[in-house]
């Protein structure tokens, strides 16, 4: 059976990485009644930036992440978190598991998260929950 180089899992890792992050982002805004508001039309918002972006955040998941040595687990796992008005990052759980040893290290590294810059609406901050797939696959 045919595993690639570290190298080239951490560059498809981080292609797949990039490709989800940027499609399966939601936001909504958190609010005491645990009432979800969507996307609100006519009304200035701007989604948390992890420091540098999008890219900065892949790069930061792909030096952080440390794979447990001789696992070669295969599939996606989901992680939810919130990032708060002050930008730090809470509530980081799972919502689809892959083993438990990949599943404790997502954790440990979204938890470990710098600051991010918080989101606004009508250019208050709010609470954003993110929603974030990871792929982890040997193609």
């Amino acid at each position: 059976m045919f595993y690639p180089s570290p190298k080239r899992m951490r560059a498809l890792i981080t292609f797949g990485l990039l490709l989800l992050f940027s499609i399966n982002t939601n936001a909504q805004k958190i609010v005491k009644s645990s009432a979800e508001v969507p996307f609100l039309i006519g009304c200035d918002q701007r989604m948390p930036e992890f420091p540098g972006g999008n890219a900065a955040f892949s790069k930061y998941l792909q030096t952080t992440l440390i794979f447990p040595k001789g696992q070669k687990k295969q599939g996606k796992l989901i992680v939810d978190f919130v990032i708060e008005k002050n930008g730090m990052v809470t509530d980081v759980t799972l919502t689809r598991k892959l083993s438990p040893l990949y599943d404790a290290e997502v954790l440990r590294v979204v938890k470990a998260s710098p600051k991010w810059r918080p989101g606004t609406l009508n250019k208050k901050p709010i609470n954003v929950r993110y929603s974030l797939p990871i792929d982890f696959s040997t193609n």
